[in-house]
């Protein structure tokens, strides 16, 4: 008979893990294709993997890993694409040099945190570009699947020629977290659940309290929306007089070339910003 507190354990370490690999869109752990192409990489080479933007549960990125293998330690440079397909064309969403990565020697996960959290959107798809750096930078064998991922391919680029392979896919982990702006003062935490194009959905989480929070641009409200366009009213107010805890409040970014935001004009939290849609 197991003990009750083992079991308890186990029960504990269960959820924990399922809580963990809900913020993450993973590939990685899926054994590596035999016969696959020679994805041993030196400077100036290239591999990577298109990804749908529907894979994260998140709306920002903020960690990268892939599976390797070698004994040397190397340097890359990370490009980030957009697109409404895979794409490694225009200017990347975000770029980042010279990351310093550990060997993997037999087989390891590399991580890559992002030097500053990149939004995605669930309609888009994101192409991830790494490139060993030309001097200096070692070598890595990336490890590949046989097509486990049905949202996107394999990127490899060799002395000057490759490109997207269907027939494969890196052994990627994408991490993920939603933009959120706490007001410990209201108990209140606004968070982006999700976004479509220009369309943003806000959920709102309030806690215990005789506050009510209003959206933004309604009478008496503490709140102001930046570059937004909505049709919220006072009744979709969060707390005693609105409405009970979450709601969601659905609006659209107005000039799809600025930042839409979300601030705190007045109040515990006055000049605190969350910037809904970059």
């Amino acid at each position: 008979m197991k003990n009750p507190i083992q079991s308890f354990l186990f029960i504990a370490l269960m959820l924990c893990s399922s809580i963990q690999l809900s913020a993450q869109c993973s590939y990685i752990n899926g054994p590596s294709a035999q016969g696959a192409p020679n994805t041993q990489v030196f400077g100036n080479d290239s591999f990577g993997q298109s990804i749908k933007g529907s894979c994260f549960s998140g709306n920002q990125i903020t960690k990268f890993s892939f599976w390797s293998q070698g004994n040397s330690p190397t340097k890359l440079h990370l490009k980030i694409y957009e697109g409404n397909s895979q794409t490694v064309s225009g200017t990347p969403i975000h770029t980042q040099n010279d990351i310093p990565l550990p060997p993997a020697n037999f087989g390891a996960k590399l991580t890559i945190t992002l030097d500053k959290p990149v939004f995605v959107q669930s309609s888009k798809t994101y192409t991830f570009v790494l490139t060993i750096r030309n001097g200096g930078g070692g070598n890595l064998i990336a490890h590949v699947s046989n097509n486990k991922y049905s949202g996107g391919s394999l990127y490899l680029k060799k002395g000057g020629s490759g490109g997207f392979n269907a027939a494969y896919d890196l052994r990627f982990e994408v991490e993920t977290k939603n933009a959120e702006l706490v007001c410990a003062g209201i108990n209140t935490t606004i968070k982006v659940t999700k976004v479509s194009g220009e369309n943003i959905e806000i959920t709102v989480v309030k806690g215990a309290g005789n506050f009510t929070v209003f959206p933004p641009d309604t009478g008496g409200t503490i709140l102001e929306f930046g570059n937004v366009k909505h049709s919220l009213t006072r009744g979709n107010g969060v707390g005693p007089q609105g409405k009970a805890s979450p709601q969601i409040w659905n609006v659209k970014r107005d000039d799809p070339s600025k930042p839409a935001t979300i601030k705190y004009k007045s109040g515990n939290c006055a000049g605190q910003t969350l910037t809904i849609l970059q």
